[in-house]
């Protein structure tokens, strides 16, 4: 406890609220953010596939990239699904995508800027958010005690 003021202060509750916003938040901008790539990557290919280094005149590049779309998409529709019906499957969840965000990462490494970074900084990302899962202890308590914002 900390003494401010004339004010007591339970620092277990700050670093609470602050663990479970930062999972709240991160989940959110997960999903919507996978949402928008996905629906991005499948509208216009041509630019998706500039973004990730691919020669956008090839069609299979082209594919490639719609099927990425796709990927992003239904994780992204997924990680808003799973936050709202079973918050605490976001722990293994997570983890998961973050698997998904690394590979993009190493297969683009050596394309042109921003590609590598991109991917770089959405894995650190759900690497937080994955942390921020485990460590938010509302989510034991999933169904009668769970607070969304």
């Amino acid at each position: 406890k900390l003494q401010i003021n004339s004010a007591t202060i339970a620092m277990g509750s700050f670093y609470e609220r602050l663990v479970h916003f930062t999972f709240q938040a991160g989940t959110c901008c997960l999903g919507i953010g996978l949402i928008g790539l996905g629906a991005s990557s499948m509208a216009s290919p041509v630019f998706a596939a500039q973004t990730y280094g691919l020669p956008s005149s090839e069609p299979l590049a082209l594919k490639w990239v719609k099927v990425a779309g796709l990927r992003d998409l239904s994780l992204g529709l997924a990680t808003l699904a799973l936050f709202v019906f079973q918050p605490s499957s976001l722990r293994v969840f997570a983890p998961s995508a973050m698997l998904v965000a690394m590979g993009d990462a190493v297969m683009t490494i050596d394309g042109p800027f921003p590609a590598p970074y991109q991917h770089v900084f959405g894995s650190v990302g759900i690497l937080v958010l994955s942390i921020a899962s485990w460590l938010d202890r509302q989510l034991d308590a999933d169904g009668s005690g769970y607070q969304k914002f």
